[in-house]
């Protein structure tokens, strides 16, 4: 599994376990938490919006 994909099911499970407000934190601020790029960040979230759509 990449990390993009790893990352991305670890936001969702956060988003599930509802470990933030409203919003998710700032994409520099999850790149930091998961020692990455933003760009790595960025590919992650697009996964779920792309989960969210279908």
């Amino acid at each position: 599994m990449s990390r993009y994909q790893e990352i991305a099911n670890d936001i969702e499970k956060d988003i599930i376990e509802k470990k933030y407000n409203r919003r998710l934190p700032e994409q520099f601020d999850l790149a930091k938490k998961y020692n990455t790029s933003r760009v790595t960040i960025v590919h992650a979230l697009k996964i779920l919006q792309n989960k969210k759509t279908n």
